[in-house]
């Protein structure tokens, strides 16, 4: 795998602290290599950073093939909580403009378009660009939305007439340069235009294996994204959410909004409390993943070695690997609902979709689901198994 080291996207200084280290075992996106991570703070301003990180031609890869934004399990459809996200979205954005107005949205990194669809819905001119083939496929499906399919690149829409609002919806964390797409996106809005960016929030994060994650290369506390957004010519209102069970992402992010300005701002230095944070949420993981350790514990005690299966093939399954004993168990296989994961391997155990319950109990006694954010509903999928004696085990909900 190539890796690239960077400076700080935020100030440009090379000054740090390294604060956060973990292992990637077998990581299937990358060809079965582990990936070993280290997460920086920069001394200057505070900013959170992976450093090195795989380089964009490794990225780009990954976010054609593995991508985990398509929704498979629901041909393409977005959850009532992740629209209801998209609704809180279109209010905060909106009510900066005059009363039924109704101009232009680029979304990057726009997924499926389904947040595009509720701009689209009350009258606004929407336009996206997403890595993910079949993604775009679905939005031109699902919402027959215009969406190019690529990596964002602020040539291609040079001859388009300004922008009302440009969105990042947790794009930003994935970006080997945020600052520079920052300048791009200024020189496509309009006057007054804005930019809408959200991000998971550094000083709330949440435990035990996903808030530090090889597709997150930056993490931001409130003050470092005003930072780079001020110095980028944006006046900034910040908005913390903690979400809920009724909202995704399930969990505490920044939502910014940022109109497009001709003064530039300077940069606050959060070091102490970004630094605090990680070490705080360093101690809560390693507790957390004693707790999932002793779940495994039993769960190996009560299945038939040489029987055991995991649901979900991403970077969780990746990190349970690295941080559990589960690498020393003989497993089956792994099951995935997306198919452009199938035939894959993950520690030398291939990646299968489901087939019929018959045929899965001949594979399996028992299926561990190894997912935090997706556990009820890979649950509720599966849970019929269990009439056909192949036990379901959960990590996090009991």
């Amino acid at each position: 795998m190539n890796l690239v080291k960077r400076n700080c996207s935020v100030c440009n200084a090379d000054d740090f602290t390294e604060a956060f280290y973990q292992e990637y075992k077998s990581v299937a996106a990358f060809g079965g290599d582990s990936y070993f991570q280290t997460v920086v703070v920069c001394n200057n301003c505070g900013f959170a950073y992976s450093n090195p990180t795989p380089c964009n031609e490794e990225l780009s890869k990954y976010y054609r093939n593995f991508s985990n934004y398509e929704n498979p399990q629901r041909d393409g459809k977005e959850s009532e909580q992740m629209l209801a996200k998209w609704r809180r979205t279109y209010a905060l954005v909106e009510k900066h403009f005059p009363e039924n107005y109704h101009g232009s949205v680029l979304e990057i990194g726009c997924a499926t378009a389904a947040g595009l669809s509720i701009f689209k819905s009350n009258g606004w001119d929407v336009m996206g660009i997403e890595p993910s083939e079949k993604a775009v496929n679905f939005a031109h499906d699902l919402y027959e939305i215009e969406v190019i399919n690529g990596i964002f690149d602020c040539k291609l829409f040079v001859d388009k007439d300004p922008f009302d609002i440009i969105i990042l919806s947790h794009v930003m964390e994935h970006l080997l340069s945020p600052n520079l797409i920052l300048n791009d996106i200024r020189s496509l809005l309009g006057d007054g235009g804005l930019v809408y960016i959200e991000v998971p929030n550094l000083l709330r994060p949440f435990v035990p294996m996903g808030y530090f994650t090889i597709e997150h290369l930056n993490y931001f506390s409130p003050t470092t994204l005003s930072s780079l957004m001020k110095i980028n010519g944006f006046s900034v209102e910040i908005e913390l959410f903690d979400n809920s069970a009724d909202i995704e992402p399930f969990y505490p992010v920044i939502a910014a909004v940022g109109k497009k300005s001709y003064k530039l701002g300077s940069i606050s230095n959060d070091y102490d409390a970004v630094y605090r944070a990680i070490q705080d949420y360093k101690q809560s993981s390693g507790i957390a993943v004693k707790n999932i350790q002793s779940k495994i514990d039993l769960i190996i005690k009560n299945v038939k070695r040489g029987k055991l299966g995991i649901w979900a093939a991403g970077l969780h399954t990746s990190q349970l690997l690295s941080m559990t004993t589960l690498s020393n168990e003989p497993i089956v296989c792994v099951f995935d609902n997306d198919p452009k994961k199938h035939g894959k391997r993950i520690n030398g155990v291939e990646i299968i979709g489901y087939v019929d319950p018959e045929s899965t109990a001949k594979l399996v006694d028992a299926i561990v689901i190894s997912s935090k954010a997706s556990e009820n509903e890979i649950y509720n999928q599966i849970e019929h198994l269990q009439k056909y004696g192949i036990s379901v085990y959960k990590l996090y909900d009991k």
